[in-house]
């Protein structure tokens, strides 16, 4: 997964934690798995997207716009994810995290 986080002049692009859907959630506590299904929707689960913009004077109905011209066609998303790998390209080159001195465990 993607972590891409901008706010003003600062941006970190890099790897994130899993999703908990791509997870064998029936190994969590209990108390663990009720809070991390409250997020899950659909066969989807926790993936999605969140996006937050922050500014004055924006064009809300341009910016929406925009984003939304970004989003899959109904005809792309009846094609399911099997064909979405090799129908698009991957602009995300892969990557690995590197271990920290004393950082034993992994992530």
């Amino acid at each position: 997964m993607l972590v891409w986080s901008h706010a003003g002049v600062l941006l970190t692009v890099g790897p994130g934690q899993p999703w908990f859907a791509s997870m064998d959630v029936t190994r969590f506590p209990p108390h663990v798995l009720e809070a991390v299904l409250q997020h899950f929707e659909g066969k989807f689960g926790d993936r999605r997207q969140e996006i937050v913009i922050i500014g004055s004077n924006l064009n809300q109905k341009e910016i929406t716009e925009a984003l939304d011209a970004c989003l899959l066609t109904d005809e792309q998303m009846k094609l399911g994810m099997d064909a979405w790998r090799t129908a698009f390209e991957h602009a995300w080159p892969s990557w690995s995290v590197p271990q920290m001195p004393g950082h034993s465990h992994s992530h």
